[in-house]
């Protein structure tokens, strides 16, 4: 029997944790509600 982890947020500690846990052998889903990973991570552009 496998074991299955949901993670819901799609942020650098979820998205770290879920790779740890696959590693671990855990069959994981994540859940995200927006269109693009990373939680509140952001990119700003300027004067380039």
């Amino acid at each position: 029997m496998s074991k299955k982890v949901v993670i819901i947020g799609s942020g650098f500690s979820s998205l770290s944790a879920a790779c740890y846990l696959a590693k671990a052998g855990f069959e994981v889903d994540v859940f995200e509600k927006n269109k693009t990973v990373g939680g509140r991570a952001r990119q700003l552009v300027r004067d380039g």
